[in-house]
């Protein structure tokens, strides 16, 4: 009785344990910059004007997101001279076949 007991134990066991499967680690992607043909942009955005007034953020295209809730109302970090903060600036055209 007692090695039947144990038994089931020990199946119990090993049947529920084990550490959960790590994911694989992501491919590293390597893309070199040749420093001799880099480069680097700086510069400031600048607001002409008085910023728009808040409005909801639209993240219909993200069904997850858009469940998260989170920041709903978009606002506008301004600075001295009309500079805006929390600007994503990215370059559209002229990469040439990267």
């Amino acid at each position: 009785m007692i090695r039947a007991g144990a038994c089931a134990l020990l199946l119990l066991a090993a049947g529920c344990g084990g550490a959960p499967e790590q994911p694989a680690a992501p491919a590293v992607t390597e893309n070199p910059v040749d420093a001799a043909t880099a480069g680097s942009i700086t510069g400031k955005i600048v607001l002409d004007g008085m910023p728009p007034a808040p409005g909801p953020i639209n993240m219909a295209s993200d069904p997850y997101c858009e469940s998260q809730g989170g920041a709903t109302v978009n606002e506008y970090v301004t600075g001295t001279g009309g500079t805006l903060g929390n600007v994503f600036v990215y370059v559209k055209d002229g990469l040439g076949d990267l």
